[in-house]
């Protein structure tokens, strides 16, 4: 730490608790997906299940997970879902990891696949 700034308060166990609730949430792939599609703004179930790549059975357990933690938002427009991230702070948090990754792998080459 730099002379003259002040350390952040320690946060409480139960917000390291919920931090780790999200990040369980970040630790799937397809998860990671449906986040990197969100950044579009927002989409159908349909629309990001064919980006994806991935069924709409198996897609809706996915955002079901993501909505109860709350790192989606949802709106129905008549019979469809529309999907949105909860926070643009999501995206640059997965954006931040992701660079973090890439200096790691850049370095350890046994990391590359």
């Amino acid at each position: 730490m730099s002379p003259g700034r002040r350390r952040a308060p320690t946060p409480s166990a139960e917000v390291f608790a919920l931090h780790a609730q999200f990040c369980k949430v970040f630790s799937n792939p397809t998860r990671l997906r449906v986040m990197w599609e969100l950044q579009q703004g927002e989409r159908t179930v349909t629309d990001l299940a064919g980006a994806i790549g991935v069924s709409l059975a198996n897609l809706s357990q996915h955002l079901r997970v993501m909505r109860t933690i709350g790192v989606v938002a949802v709106r129905r427009e008549g019979q469809s879902l529309h999907y949105r991230a909860a926070s643009p702070h999501f995206f640059a948090g997965c954006k931040r990891i992701r660079q973090g990754i890439m200096e790691v792998v850049a370095r350890q080459p046994r990391l590359r696949k």
